[in-house]
């Protein structure tokens, strides 16, 4: 059986740490109504120790439980604080391997109440409950019961006679259900409903019908499901079903929503399947920016990060996703080059040679090999080691990049700079731009991701211990050449700032200029579009099948004012992607021209690198008025 966690605690997003409830009044179940932020797990086919461990150590509670066989249960969590505290917590907050007998003793004698049941087999044949459990004193009490194997026909009867909502439906076999029903008043008249042995097709058409969204969705025969629904369609929330747990987990990373109900099942073949439903609790901003993404990413993979330096993580959707960057990756060559350079292994000054190819020596983007992987010396070019990594980074030169590989040690040199960041998930292992055949390559691909490139800039520019020192004017240094043989990445905000100003009715434009002046900031952009040999078919130079990826990374200061007038500092790292394999092409399905097919994404990098700092460029001149 697979132990698998879906997501640790989101560090990342902004959590109330309160201890104490919201409010005294009685409150609507935010478990799976509220999109409030908050650190949330999700573990899979795990046992029971290894769940209370976790819930215990992340200060988390079970909202959801599902048993998965073999002692192993999946668990989702939220983090015990601000409007999701209750008085139970970790191992309190659920049971298992429990009678029903034994479970309704528990809601009765100890003021609890379910908020998901389950029911199974233990291995001795007997029937079991697992059930995740909230407090139900005076403060926030809600009156709840639970049924047990009826037919639908019975639970709506019992439903009617107890004026309740369904709030979690469970399949026990034999056309009959377990049901946890929630008085119909105050918070709780929601108006939610339920069904069973729905058809996928049948669901959607509910969904877009009644303009309601799920809160359980479980498999209850071949190709059906039961379902619970409630008013609500209008937040953000997606749900799948006839997934797998890669996907599952695929599409929880490209939301960046909260997971509130998982659970496994057979399909008709026999083969392990999932229904997901998932609340979209990122913020205003960081969910514009998702969505303009997603708007042009057709189909493929995105993320994007905003980090403050030496603080908390902003924005973080897909950013622990693994993605090859292109060009940007080229930025870890330039830091182990640094790094020599640092350490007087090397100078800046130096001269060094790279190669052309001889066919098209002109050509930044085609490096010395030929067709079978051998590389071509009969055209050297000689530059300084200062001007090649120059070449590398801004005009993204491939020629200087395979040139800069051989001198800083190949691939395992560069590796063991990564190692030295701590980043974790990456591995350089493609020589950029010179084909697919070089004998030395690791892999067919580069690995990065935006976290681990979010830890190689806070690494050089954090204001304690920066592993190429402090700045300097001084161009022989080893920080003063990989940041200035970068392209500037504050210019590119320079507009931005205006535009904020003039949003805030900032009429002093000569305080702006000055404000602008003084941004810092690097930038590395990647792109590649070719065609995909493994899976393309082609036709009269046309082909249907393409690789397509977009990056950028970097990092940007912003001059804030302390309450004396005196300019400080903040740092930000940053990074945006795109990144498919099999990306279908239309019309114009050549090269060049089928990269105006990917023109949004294009420009989308640039616009996502801009709308992730507006607010923090609005707070930058704020401190200025």
């Amino acid at each position: 059986m697979r132990i698998r966690s879906i997501s640790i605690l989101a560090a990342a997003l902004a959590v109330v740490s309160s201890v104490t409830p919201a409010s005294a009044a009685v409150q609507l179940d935010p478990e799976r109504n509220s999109t409030t932020q908050v650190g949330w797990g999700s573990l899979h086919a795990q046992d029971p120790a290894a769940i209370n461990k976790w819930a215990s150590g992340n200060d988390a509670r079970v909202i959801d439980v599902e048993y998965e066989g073999d002692g192993k249960f999946s668990a989702q969590l939220v983090q015990n604080s601000g409007i999701f505290h209750r008085y139970l917590v970790a191992d309190a907050s659920w049971v298992y391997n429990i009678s029903y007998a034994a479970l309704i003793q528990k809601l009765v004698y100890e003021h609890k109440r379910a908020i998901d049941i389950e029911q199974y087999l233990a291995a001795d044949g007997s029937t079991k409950f697992t059930a995740a459990l909230v407090d139900n004193f005076a403060d926030n009490y809600h009156s709840s019961t639970i049924v047990t194997g009826k037919t639908p026909d019975q639970i709506r009867s019992i439903q009617s006679t107890y004026d309740g909502n369904v709030v979690d439906l469970d399949y026990t076999g034999g056309g009959r259900y377990n049901a946890v029903l929630i008085k119909n008043t105050g918070v709780d008249a929601t108006g939610g409903t339920w069904y069973t042995m729905k058809t996928p097709s049948e669901i959607d058409a509910i969904i877009k019908k009644d303009n309601v969204r799920l809160i359980s969705m479980e498999s209850d025969g071949a190709g059906t499901f039961a379902i619970v629904v409630t008013p609500g369609a209008n937040q953000g929330w997606w749900y799948t079903y006839g997934a797998t747990l890669k996907q599952t987990e695929e599409l929880q990373q490209q939301t960046g929503a909260r997971p509130i109900h998982v659970q496994s099942y057979l399909d008709k073949s026999g083969v392990e399947k999932y229904t997901a439903i998932f609340l979209d609790d990122q913020s205003r901003d960081a969910a514009a920016i998702r969505d303009s993404l997603s708007q042009v990413a057709q189909g493929v993979k995105f993320g994007f990060y905003l980090k403050q330096v030496d603080g908390g993580v902003i924005y973080s959707i897909n950013e622990n996703a693994v993605h090859d960057p292109g060009s940007s990756a080229k930025v870890l060559v330039s830091a182990t080059e640094a790094l020599r350079v640092k350490s007087g292994l090397d100078k800046y000054t130096n001269s060094m040679n790279y190669y052309l190819h001889p066919d098209a020596p002109t050509d930044v983007t085609r490096c010395a090999y030929d067709d079978a992987g051998n590389k071509l010396t009969s055209t050297p070019k000689t530059n300084s080691v200062f001007n090649t990594v120059s070449a590398m980074m801004q005009p993204s030169d491939n020629r200087a990049t395979d040139g800069l590989l051989d001198r800083v040690g190949g691939f395992s040199a560069v590796n063991e700079t990564a190692a030295k960041l701590q980043m974790t998930s990456t591995k350089y292992a493609v020589r950029l731009g010179c084909g697919r055949n070089i004998p030395d390559n690791l892999a067919d691909r580069n690995s990065f991701t935006l976290r681990d490139l979010g830890k190689l800039y806070e690494s050089t520019i954090r204001k304690d211990s920066p592993i190429l020192g402090p700045e300097s004017a001084d161009p022989a240094n080893a920080r003063y050449g990989f940041e200035n043989s970068m392209l500037d990445g504050a210019k590119e905000l320079s507009s931005t700032v205006y535009e904020e100003a003039t949003k805030m009715g900032i009429i002093d434009f000569d305080k702006v200029t000055d404000f602008v002046s003084k941004m810092k900031g690097r930038f590395k952009a990647g792109e590649a579009t070719e065609v995909n040999p493994a899976t393309a078919t082609c036709g009269t130079g046309s082909c249907d099948k393409w690789i397509v990826r977009r990056a950028g990374d970097g990092w940007v200061s912003l001059p804030f004012k302390d309450s004396q007038g005196t300019i400080y500092m903040k740092k930000y790292v940053h990074g945006v992607f795109f990144d498919g394999d099999n990306v279908n092409c239309v019309t114009n399905c050549y090269f060049p021209a089928v990269k105006n097919n990917f023109t949004g994404m294009d420009k989308m990098r640039v616009q996502v690198y801009k709308d992730m700092l507006r607010p923090q460029i609005r707070a930058a001149l704020t401190s200025w008025i």
